[in-house]
């Protein structure tokens, strides 16, 4: 009997993340999926917790690589699958245990090529803080959300949706698809893309979260120096597909490779160090698209204002587009240094259980672990609870339970009459300061102490 879905899975050395992902999957509420696990010789463990779910679940089929290559492992997975839709997913993930009955659900009615989800970027830190941000829509119109669309009319899907794990594919359109097969994996999607984009006649995405995207599992491609070469190789692939594009899809092609090389960038300002080791690959894109730009196929009007800005930098010069993106990252991350120097070894009570406070309790804990004591909050429903595995209480019992702690208010629109709230209980301005930062998951990778 043929499974409605399989999901290709592709494994390399993922051994303290490969347990939550196979939980997800195999519990997805859809039952009658084949789980095609294409593993490319790990040797942490990974494969043998892989064997044991084989051995308790006839779905699922590990299946050797002999190839430590992304799309290498993909393009073994997608012409074994069985399913009527092909699913991917990426071996540090967890996906939502309806993902594959929602969107196959959706993909039988309209008999579309693809249907997506949306997703959340997160972080797990420590044992009870897992912080996400939500993707949004990845529609250039959130007017198309839930209807029937034509891709292949739409190049600007290129720079709204980049990623391919996020949805399931009809087999018998996916499966003449071919994936660039270079070592490593990394930027091999952009091929991908590209050829479900542009060959797609019918496809939905839905408001909806079906994925969870990890961001900090440090051995992942974001964060691998090589990532300017797997750009250049992967884009060295795509170039077949030019001659095929229409003018519109050409200017779209050269915006998102742009765009990619740009958020490269932005990770190496991260790193705080300049990757002399890459610059020739760095020169090389940028040649690519000083040429594209002076050939009039990409235009940089049609992109937004700060997008031109940034690829009039570059294509001045990798230096240029780098110290623009350090730049960007010490404004961004400037409040959360000022605010981590003022509590120094001292323990801290999170003051406001909203979005700022969680987020900052999760990067207080990322960075100075253990340092955290408590919650506290003006909203009396709230006291006596947890969040983030860490206790809610009411002011004065925070106070009361840890007299030299230091509070930080995470609240942007109280944070001055909280303030004062604090000091009229006699609490000394030294203990207290306001985090008004950025809400970036970004800030997570930055280096401190």
């Amino acid at each position: 009997m043929t499974p409605k879905v399989t999901v290709v899975m592709p494994s390399l050395n993922v051994a303290k993340y490969i347990d939550a992902c196979m939980k997800s999957v195999v519990a997805q509420t859809l039952q009658d999926i084949e789980i095609l696990v294409i593993d490319a010789g790990s040797t942490d463990g990974t494969l043998e917790i892989l064997e044991k779910y084989a051995e308790k679940d006839a779905r699922v089929k590990v299946i050797h690589s002999d190839k430590k290559s992304y799309g290498y492992q993909l393009n073994i997975g997608i012409a074994l699958a069985q399913g009527e839709y092909v699913g991917i997913v990426e071996t540090d993930d967890i996906i939502e245990l309806d993902m594959y009955e929602t969107l196959y659900d959706i993909a039988v009615r309209t008999n579309a090529e693809y249907v997506k989800g949306t997703f959340e970027k997160f972080v797990e830190v420590g044992k009870d803080i897992c912080w996400n941000q939500t993707a949004g829509t990845l529609l250039p119109d959130a007017g198309m959300l839930g209807k029937v669309i034509e891709p292949r009319k739409m190049p600007e899907l290129l720079v709204t949706d980049f990623y391919l794990w996020n949805g399931i594919y009809r087999k018998d359109f996916v499966g003449k698809i071919k994936l660039n097969e270079t070592p490593g994996a990394a930027f091999q999607d952009v091929g991908f893309l590209l050829q479900t984009m542009n060959s797609a006649g019918k496809a939905v995405y839905i408001d909806k979260v079906v994925y969870k995207y990890r961001q900090d599992n440090g051995g992942s491609s974001t964060f691998n120096r090589k990532g300017f070469h797997y750009l250049v190789e992967e884009y060295a692939f795509t170039d077949k597909f030019l001659e095929n594009l229409d003018a519109d899809w050409k200017n779209i092609y050269f915006q998102k490779m742009f765009m990619q090389c740009s958020m490269r960038f932005r990770i190496m300002a991260i790193s705080g160090t300049f990757w002399e080791e890459v610059f020739s690959d760095m020169e090389i894109l940028r040649e690519k698209l000083l040429f594209a730009v002076e050939s009039g196929v990409l235009d940089p009007l049609t992109m937004d204002t700060k997008w031109q800005v940034i690829l009039k930098l570059f294509l001045q010069g990798a230096q240029d587009i780098y110290n623009y993106w350090l730049d960007e990252f010490r404004r961004e991350a400037a409040q959360a240094y000022e605010v981590l120097k003022v509590i120094g070894g001292h323990q801290v009570i999170v003051f406001g259980c909203g979005k700022y406070g969680k987020f900052f309790h999760a990067l207080l804990e990322s960075k100075c672990p253990g340092q955290a004591a408590a919650y506290s909050d003006n909203n009396t429903n709230l006291w006596n609870t947890e969040i983030q595995g860490m206790r809610v209480l009411s002011p004065e019992k925070a106070e009361e339970q840890y007299p030299e702690a230091v509070y930080v208010i995470a609240n942007l629109r109280s944070a001055e009459e909280i303030k004062s709230q604090l000091q009229g209980m006699g609490i000394m301005d030294k203990r207290i300061c306001i985090y008004q930062g950025s809400v970036n998951m970004v800030l997570f990778h930055m280096k401190y102490k």
